[in-house]
């Protein structure tokens, strides 16, 4: 699972900006819970909505990366080459 940063880094080189308040959302049940049990609360489609609804279309784009990311579907690999978007 990547941490924090590698999420900013991944969502700057394939969308251009990172907002790190997504991940904070996403992952603020972590201590509470362990690191997969904390996805059960927060990687599902009410806090992609609610991520939608409260910090705009980009950051609910950036919080469905995570969640690919957090399930292994991107890989460091996948964006390393990627050129950082400005």
């Amino acid at each position: 699972m990547p941490n924090r940063r590698e999420h900013i880094k991944c969502a700057k080189r394939l969308l251009g900006s990172a907002t790190p308040v997504v991940h904070t959302i996403l992952d603020q049940n972590i201590r509470l819970f362990g690191g997969r049990q904390h996805r059960y609360f927060t990687h599902n489609l009410d806090t992609i909505n609610s991520i939608g609804i409260l910090l705009g279309p980009q950051a609910r784009k950036e919080a469905i990366l995570h969640i690919i990311q957090d399930w292994g579907l991107i890989q460091k690999q996948d964006y390393a080459k990627v050129p950082h978007k400005t």
